[in-house]
C-alpha cells in the first residue's frame, strides 16, 4: 500500500487516508451516460457512437446519420463536453471550460441525461455538470479511501502491530472528506 496521504488517532484507533489506485470508473454507476473519443480517454456507450455523435453536433460528413442522432435527441437531452488536456484531462460542457487553442480538444463526446428520467432541460443540465465534476476528480485521481486499525502492543517483545478494523474505498473528493468519513466511522466503532 503507498503512503497514506493524511493520518491521525482517534478513539483508540489509527485513521489513514489514502490515494484509491483502483477506482471504479464513473461509468459503471453514474445517472447519465458519457461518451468521449480522444487520444487521451475513451468512453464508450452502447447507444450513441462516433458517427452519430457527429450528426448530433452538425459535423460535416455524417448526414447518413442524422435519424438515429434526432431519435437519439428525442429520448435524450444532449450536451457536448470538451476537454482540456494539459499535465491530465480536464472535461466541461461545451464552450465553457479553460479555452485554449493548442490543448482544448472540443465536442470529444458528450453526456446524455433520459427525459423520461429529467423532463427539464435546466435539470438535466445540472446533472450533466455533476457527472463533469465526478468524472474530473476520478481523472485528477480525486478518489480516496480509509483504513481504520487498532494498535496493539505485545507485553513480551514489546513490539507495536496493528489489526485492520475495517477499511472503505471510492471516496470521490478531497483527502479531507474521506479523513471526515473515516472519524465518523471510528466514532461509530467506538460506541458500544
Amino acid at each position: 500500500m503507498n503512503k497514506p496521504l493524511l493520518e491521525e488517532d482517534r478513539n483508540g484507533f489509527h485513521l489513514a487516508v489514502y490515494q484509491d489506485m483502483d477506482a471504479e470508473s464513473p461509468e459503471a454507476w453514474s445517472n447519465g451516460d458519457v461518451c468521449g473519443w480522444s487520444r487521451h480517454f475513451t468512453v464508450e456507450n452502447p447507444r450513441i457512437n462516433k458517427n452519430i455523435f457527429g450528426a448530433l453536433i452538425r459535423a460535416d460528413g455524417y448526414d447518413e446519420y442524422s435519424a438515429a442522432a434526432e431519435k437519439l435527441r428525442a429520448e435524450f437531452h444532449v450536451f457536448p463536453i470538451d476537454a482540456y488536456v494539459h499535465s491530465g484531462v480536464v472535461l466541461s460542457l461545451h464552450g465553457e471550460g479553460m479555452s485554449d487553442r493548442w490543448d482544448t480538444s472540443s465536442h470529444v463526446g458528450c453526456i446524455i441525461v433520459a427525459k423520461r428520467e429529467e423532463k427539464l432541460r435546466t435539470r438535466a443540465e445540472k446533472i450533466a455538470r455533476g457527472i463533469i465534476a465526478t468524472w474530473n476528480q476520478y481523472l485528477a485521481g480525486e478518489v480516496h479511501g480509509f483504513v481504520i486499525t487498532k494498535p496493539s502492543h505485545c507485553d513480551k517483545c514489546g513490539q507495536i502491530s496493528s489489526d485492520e478494523i475495517t477499511a472503505t474505498w471510492g471516496i470521490y473528493g478531497d483527502t479531507e472528506l474521506a479523513m471526515a468519513a473515516a472519524r465518523e466511522a471510528a466514532d461509530e466503532i467506538k460506541r458500544p
